[in-house]
């Protein structure tokens, strides 16, 4: 399972991909409206695109506060 979640960018996008696919079935088989996809989809997507944004910012304030162990240390 790992080899795919590199493959395709990782664990977070493989399962927006994921619920990607699912709501358009959905929606393909009448299970969902139009707009209840369009509202699924913004949710799932701002979801991963705050997940990604949070991750990053975490590992910058990690780094720049090793960095600073780093420099009292000397």
């Amino acid at each position: 399972m790992i080899q795919v979640y590199n493959w395709i960018g990782g664990r977070k996008m493989f399962f927006a991909l994921l619920l990607t696919a699912i709501s358009t079935v959905a929606w393909f088989i009448d299970k969902m409206s139009e707009h209840g996809w369009i509202s699924f989809m913004e949710w799932s997507w701002g979801i991963y695109a705050f997940g990604n944004l949070g991750s990053k910012v975490a590992t910058q304030i990690r780094l720049r506060q090793e960095r600073g162990a780093d420099d009292n240390a000397k």
